[in-house]
């Protein structure tokens, strides 16, 4: 982790993105290319008395030195690659709403870093191509990281529900333990294949698992998920997890399905927004 010295309470993507630090990584890169022996601590050292180098941040520049190499040639290519690198390397509070466009990014970003993107072009009126480019490969990257958070999220899920099943089948006679389905099919249009007591017989129970951290709580139905669903309504559930109250509510094919979207005319429904707590649910907790 960087060294931030007074500035340790920022952090790190801050204490990078402001032109004082960009400015010294780029008259440091400039030494490196003039002088093979150069070494950054040496010129530091120099600068901090030198009237040239005067509000310049060399300390923080040499971090950027050593992370991520010398500064491209000019300094709008030089603002660019240092935000693109902050992104992937320090994944910044900010990069979570460039998918949501730029008025959103500029309400967020502090007056240094704000500085940063304008002078790399990035929030001109009428930006140039590369410019566009690196925006649409931010939120891109944000996205990839949304998707690990969600992914993430949906396996501790899961693994939750997994648990509760155990315990219910463990308490049936002769009832088989629940099988991870979801792990090794993720088309199968359910999670977990587990066991219930009906009309005094054990009987299979598919369980449709998601997790939310929103609220109130919502969970997104596939149309798939609710088909395969609709083929067995009185052994299917669906376990929807709210992840920040350890809480599970269980929803019923029955309790579901006046909730569910109807296709209309030439429209048809792909994905539904439900709210768990909305449906008449059971309840349950860890």
């Amino acid at each position: 982790m960087i060294n931030a010295g007074r500035d340790s309470a920022r952090a790190p993507d801050m204490r990078w993105l402001r032109p004082s630090v960009i400015d010294g990584w780029r008259r440091l890169s400039a030494r490196l290319h003039a002088d093979s022996l150069f070494v950054a601590e040496e010129e530091i050292a120099k600068q901090r008395t030198a009237y040239v180098g005067s509000g310049f941040d060399y300390e923080a520049a040499a971090d950027v030195l050593k992370k991520i190499g010398p500064t491209p040639n000019g300094p709008q290519a030089s603002y660019r690659a240092l935000i693109g690198a902050v992104a992937k390397l320090e994944r910044p509070s900010w990069l979570s709403v460039i998918p949501r466009g730029r008025m959103l990014l500029e309400s967020v970003l502090d007056v240094d870093a704000r500085g940063c993107f304008a002078r790399a072009g990035l929030l001109d009126g009428h930006p140039d191509d590369q410019a566009v480019e690196l925006l649409d490969q931010l939120a891109q990257l944000a996205r990839g990281w949304n998707a690990l958070e969600r992914m993430d999220s949906a396996r501790k899920a899961e693994r939750l529900s997994l648990e509760v099943e155990r315990r219910r089948c463990a308490a049936i006679r002769g009832a088989q333990p629940p099988v991870w389905v979801a792990l090794d099919n993720n088309a199968a249009g359910y999670d977990i294949l587990s066991s219930c007591q009906r009309g005094g017989q054990i009987a299979p129970k598919y369980i449709e698992v998601k997790s939310s951290r929103a609220t109130p709580p919502v969970v997104f139905l596939s149309r798939n998920e609710w088909e395969v669903g609709s083929r067995s309504p009185d052994a299917w559930v669906l376990h929807c997890w709210i992840m920040h109250e350890a809480r599970l509510v269980e929803l019923t094919w029955d309790q579901l399905r006046p909730h569910v979207p109807n296709d209309a005319g030439v429209g048809r429904w792909e994905i539904a927004t439900i709210s768990p707590d909305g449906c008449s649910p059971i309840c349950g907790d860890l």
